[in-house]
């Protein structure tokens, strides 16, 4: 009996995992979309549409398992270092559209200890 209990329990995660990734995948969709407008709009010096699109172009996807959390932790940083790389290319300044970037939490010796154990 818990054999089959084990195994229903790892399909449930396989399939759980499975979709996860597909709504990561389907994200990255989306702002894919929207860099290809961007750099469309870049080239065509529509500066204020190339704004709009920045603005938009925020990782919107939370992931509902710790795998994936990482993952979208790690996508959502890498997104928004593109948008401010795209502000600055068409000469704005990124901080006064976005905000500060929000500054990575280093931990300190002691919670490094904590979490170790």
């Amino acid at each position: 009996m818990k054999i089959k209990q084990l195994l229903f329990g790892c399909i449930l995660v396989c399939l759980f995992s499975s979709c996860e990734q597909k709504n990561i995948d389907s994200e990255i969709e989306r702002l894919q979309i929207l860099e290809n407008e961007l750099t469309k709009n870049i080239s065509e010096k529509n500066i204020e549409h190339a704004k709009l699109i920045c603005i938009q172009m925020k990782w919107e996807y939370v992931a509902t398992t710790v795998g994936a959390d990482a993952k979208c932790k790690k996508l959502a940083e890498i997104w928004d270092d593109k948008r401010r790389n795209y502000l600055k290319i068409i000469g704005l300044d990124p901080n006064e559209i976005l905000g500060e970037k929000p500054k990575t939490k280093t931990k300190t010796l002691e919670e490094r200890f904590l979490n170790s154990e």
